[in-house]
């Protein structure tokens, strides 16, 4: 599964074809509520929803192994999603 993407699970047609009315109605509310504890709490139990109904199974995880030189700065130590993000990393030499 996406880690960034809980809106692919209120979409009944997106492959993994989770059809949840309550769900679908509590993302639609999370994407036009401007107060970020209120978004959060809807957050919070469209995850609990998910783990409740497991619409899909994690059978693995790969591991995120990172090895950079002295003086590489801003590299994620645990990057939550499967890709590399650079956009942070930059270099500080070795004093």
């Amino acid at each position: 599964a996406e880690a960034w993407d809980i809106g692919n699970y209120a979409n009944p047609k997106y492959y993994f074809r989770y059809d949840s009315p309550r769900f679908q109605e509590i993302y639609a509310r999370s994407e036009t509520t401007i107060d970020d504890k209120a978004r959060r709490d809807l957050y919070v139990q469209m995850q609990r929803m998910l783990a409740d109904d497991a619409p899909v199974v994690f059978l693995f995880i790969h591991p995120r192994l990172v090895a950079a030189r002295k003086g590489v700065t801003g590299l994620w130590k645990d990057l939550p999603i499967p890709s590399a993000d650079l956009s942070e990393v930059g270099w500080s030499p070795a004093r």
